[in-house]
């Protein structure tokens, strides 16, 4: 009887595993062969708990990953950091100085993951919501002393060797490069310019920009960009690339955006979104073995919490959180990782250290 009761046991706990955990694959195969980088820019852990005002639940697809961590992001001269001494040193494995971009704090260069992969081959790309040269992407293929640099970045943008780059417009071109130059200079470099989502499946060529402006961010989502665009526009890109090797860095920039400007609603709005984008990478995960999926941030904006309200009644509402300052914080961020080689990510780490498991899980030389 004992055993008949522990195999009914076995069963229903198979069988629930099953249910909850479908999406999951075999985390145990670390040949990594594919990596998709989210980088939710300014998102703490109450900004994903946020989300509850909106779902009304805490069915996230976060909270599917294989491994989480806890990640510090202090930069080499400051306690808090900006977002290009972060992305450097996600993107490089090295700390710099806030400000600082693809160097060290010497002014030394320093080599991104994104340009190892284009010397081994795979494919690339960045979508993000913010200004193509922005600090969290140029990160990845930039090298200056200075975030503000756009000539040199936008130089650097047009001869990066990127495949896919989908975003807002360029910083500064006023002040740096004409537009109509810098449309012959990408298509001088091989790249198809597109100015509409429909005509993505219909290029052959393997890089396309895809500008949604000249200048500046996207709207936000609160201001009319539509909450399809950034998850179709990546399941675009991952159904195209699906039985390449590739490494895909993914931002949801105006999560900073709005924590900067205090505003709940929008960060909900923009945390919402990252989710949805994130979903479509863990999907696609899913059905294709070897490949990583890496969500984490930069820094911490806003220094969101809890109020007092949340304290007096546990139920949640606006009034349950509130703004410490409008700023970037010390605090730590999470981590979560899902697919190939997740398991290797976990515990309190350091924001160069996401650049060294990937180096190695891919088996890159530093």
């Amino acid at each position: 009887m004992k055993w008949i009761l522990l195999l009914f046991l076995i069963s229903l706990f198979s069988s629930c595993s099953k249910d909850t955990k479908e999406i999951y694959i075999d985390n145990t195969q670390t040949k990594v062969e594919r990596v998709i980088l989210l980088i939710g820019d300014g998102m703490g852990p109450i900004h994903i708990n946020a989300l509850k005002l909106e779902r009304g639940n805490d069915n996230f697809i976060f909270f599917h990953a294989n491994s989480v961590a806890t990640v510090k992001t202090r930069s080499a001269n400051s306690d808090v950091t900006d977002s290009a001494a972060a992305a450097t040193a996600i993107a490089c494995g090295k700390k710099t100085n806030n400000g600082y971009l693809g160097v060290d704090p010497d002014g030394n260069e320093l080599k991104s993951i994104m340009r190892y992969a284009t010397e081994n081959g795979w494919k690339t790309g960045l979508i993000v919501t913010s200004e193509m040269t922005n600090a969290t992407p140029a990160a990845f293929y930039s090298n200056t002393e200075s975030r503000y640099n756009d000539n040199k970045i936008v130089n650097q943008l047009i001869d990066s060797e990127i495949d896919i780059l989908i975003g807002g417009g360029i910083s500064n071109i006023k002040q740096g490069m004409m537009t109509e130059t810098l449309r012959h200079r990408l298509e001088e470099n091989n790249y198809s310019l597109i100015s509409d989502i429909a005509d993505f499946d219909s290029q052959n060529h393997e890089r396309i920009a895809f500008f949604t402006q000249e200048y500046g961010m996207m709207p936000t989502i609160l201001n009319g960009r539509s909450r399809a665009f950034i998850p179709h526009i990546t399941e675009k890109v991952l159904n195209r690339w699906d039985t390449d090797n590739f490494f895909l860095m993914i931002e949801g920039s105006q999560i900073d955006t709005e924590s900067h400007n205090n505003n709940l609603s929008g960060v909900v709005a923009e945390i919402s979104d990252f989710e949805n984008t994130a979903r479509k990478c863990f999907e696609f995960a899913s059905r294709n073995p070897g490949t990583l999926v890496v969500v984490t941030s930069d820094h911490e904006t806003g220094g969101l919490t809890y109020s007092e309200q949340f304290l007096i009644n546990y139920r949640l509402t606006e009034s349950s959180f509130k703004f410490l300052t409008t700023s970037h914080t010390s605090s730590p961020v999470p981590l979560y990782a899902f697919g190939a080689g997740a398991d290797n990510f976990g515990g309190i780490m350091d924001n160069t250290d996401i650049f060294r498991i990937i180096m190695r899980l891919v088996e890159w030389n530093d």
